[in-house]
């Protein structure tokens, strides 16, 4: 008999159980579509803004960054963000803040947008995350980075987002060991408050407990 397949476990699909179980039922229980909502104009400044971080952080050339969220926003589909408009000039505001941002972090080695899994076959689970970035700061020291642009950053959901990327940037990166330091920070980009946690190997194996539970 072919075991039970993991149950797959990320952010995303905690807060839909946490705050909205119809919501949850839709997305992962029903088979059926959660009903579209237009992209909103918040929604299209993050996703403008984190493209530029990622390619000014692969690149360190901020003119490079500028010019992949120059046209991401220019796309058609996104007029209410396009040129002239207000929130196209806040997008830009947003990213000299990450320019500022990037020109702050010393790192030997850079990489962006890394996504993967960890199995927990003891809970019967498979954790997901996606890092905006992720700094080699010093043997057995990384950082972690979750780029953000919303007005404010709720404690607990940013907390949970930071620490499942934790566990998951310890299976990308074995050479941290067990004596290992990850600093995990949540960055606003439009109003340059920071949520900072150095987490351990203890607290990776303590958030795998709570989703496998």
């Amino acid at each position: 008999m072919e075991p039970s397949p993991l149950f797959p476990m990320n952010y995303s699909r905690w807060k839909a159980w946490d705050t909205c179980r119809k919501q949850y039922w839709y997305s992962y229980v029903s088979g059926e579509d959660w009903p579209d909502d237009e992209q909103s104009a918040p929604g299209i400044i993050g996703k403008a803004v984190h493209e530029g971080m990622k390619y000014l952080a692969d690149t360190d050339d901020d003119e490079v960054g500028a010019q992949r969220m120059d046209a991401y926003l220019r796309m058609p589909s996104h007029d209410s963000c396009g040129p002239g408009t207000d929130n196209y000039r806040m997008a830009h505001t947003y990213y000299e803040n990450g320019i500022a941002a990037h020109k702050s972090l010393d790192a030997i080695d850079t990489r962006t947008e890394i996504e993967s899994w960890r199995h927990f076959k003891e809970y019967g689970i498979r954790m997901r995350s996606r890092m905006d970035r992720m700094d080699k700061v010093a043997d057995g020291h990384y950082r972690i980075i979750d780029w953000k642009t919303g007005r404010y950053m709720p404690d607990q959901a940013t907390d949970m987002q930071l620490d499942i990327a934790h566990v998951i940037a310890r299976i990308t990166r074995p050479q941290l060991r067990s004596d290992g330091i990850v600093d995990s920070i949540a960055w606003n980009l439009r109003t340059g408050e920071t949520r900072h946690r150095r987490l351990t190997v203890e607290d990776a194996v303590m958030t795998a407990r709570l989703f496998g539970r």
